[in-house]
């Protein structure tokens, strides 16, 4: 609840396209928020592994979120030249989720 309330608005302000969270060691991405609602101009946040832990129990469905699973895992993130792409993967190497974002190339 306080990084909700301290961090979050900080993120809003500065515009952070994307951000890794660690709590519930689940597989979770959400929607892009902004002000705690779904907005295309918010910050996407990526549950942080797991690897190793014990799968926890996922919180109920959430329309926050795109998933949530209480799966191992781990992101691999690889920079293009023209955009992020985000591969979450399993314990066997299967893709669980993957999400790539377009850089804006300034001029």
């Amino acid at each position: 609840m306080l990084a909700r309330e301290h961090i979050v608005p900080i993120f809003d302000k500065y515009n952070v396209t994307i951000a890794f969270e660690n709590h519930n060691h689940n597989l979770k991405r959400t929607h892009p928020l902004r002000n705690g609602e779904i907005s295309e101009t918010g910050t996407i946040y990526l549950g942080e592994g797991s690897w190793g832990a014990l799968d926890f129990p996922c919180a109920s469905e959430n329309s926050l979120m795109v998933v949530n699973k209480g799966v191992n895992h781990v992101w691999h993130v690889r920079r293009t030249r023209d955009s992020l792409n985000f591969t979450a993967i399993g314990n066997e190497g299967q893709t669980l989720d993957s999400l790539i974002l377009p850089i804006q190339n300034e001029s």
